[in-house]
């Protein structure tokens, strides 16, 4: 089990007793040294292992939530390829906000690359036409 030091989670209970969007934990918690250091020193299975084993328990006071918080945005500076696969093991819906904050994560890691366009056709011997309504526009060297 990852342990956060008294005088860290101490911050990190101050910032979840005013928090009132999942947004402002966020950037409270990932601001905070201590989940930085989480990230920097567990690896992805130690820290959703340690995740699952506090969201498992029967009772969770308030420091046991806010311990659950910082994992869960310690993972957020991992690699998404190493999280991934470990994040479906957690049980989300366990903390109020861990699914927003998880699906605010996941939209930094959307391919912004390709867009469709309804109705348009980056091809130049036809432009502005597509045959299936759709269609694929590469903006990677736009």
């Amino acid at each position: 089990m990852i342990d956060i030091p008294n005088s860290a989670l101490s911050r990190l209970i101050e910032a979840y007793a005013i928090a009132n969007t999942p947004e402002f934990l966020v950037r409270r918690f990932a601001g905070d040294e201590s989940t930085k250091t989480i990230a920097d020193h567990h690896t992805t299975q130690d820290i959703v292992g340690s995740l699952n084993e506090l969201l498992q328990a029967d009772e969770k006071p308030i420091p046991l939530i806010v311990s659950a918080y910082a994992l869960l945005i310690a993972l957020t500076f991992k690699d998404y390829s190493e999280t991934r696969e470990g994040i479906q093991t957690i049980e989300l819906g366990t903390l109020e906000w861990a699914a927003d904050i998880w699906r605010h994560h996941l939209r930094r890691h959307i391919n912004t690359k390709n867009v469709l366009f309804p109705g348009y056709s980056h091809n130049p011997t036809e432009p502005g036409r597509s045959d299936s309504g759709t269609s694929n526009v590469d903006l990677t060297n736009a």
